[in-house]
């Protein structure tokens, strides 16, 4: 699969996101599984942007990391925002 420069510098920040995350919880060599997920992606202006596209990456950048593969996710939310000049994504996992 090709990726763009800067999604290859999302993929890693979301990744290094998300071990930090999972080490302050003491899960870093946990596994998650049955998962729900909620993102919430907000961008900083209103140009046109796939959700979809913006879920696969996000999603993949967390394989064996939070969990082993992301068909481990039984359901899923996403949201999408604007705020100017304000751009970020939340991540929510929920394991059950």
């Amino acid at each position: 699969m090709y990726m763009i420069e800067e999604g290859k510098a999302y993929k890693k920040a979301v990744g290094e996101a998300a071990q930090e995350a999972m080490n302050k919880a003491g899960l870093g060599d946990y596994w998650l599984e049955d998962i729900r997920v909620i993102l919430n992606f907000t961008y900083g202006d209103k140009r046109k942007r796939d959700v979809d596209s913006a879920i696969k990456l996000t999603l993949d950048s967390m394989n064996e990391i939070v969990w082993k593969d992301d068909s481990e996710i039984k359901e899923l939310t996403a949201r999408k925002y604007y705020k100017k000049d304000q751009a970020s994504v939340e991540v929510c996992v929920i394991e059950d």
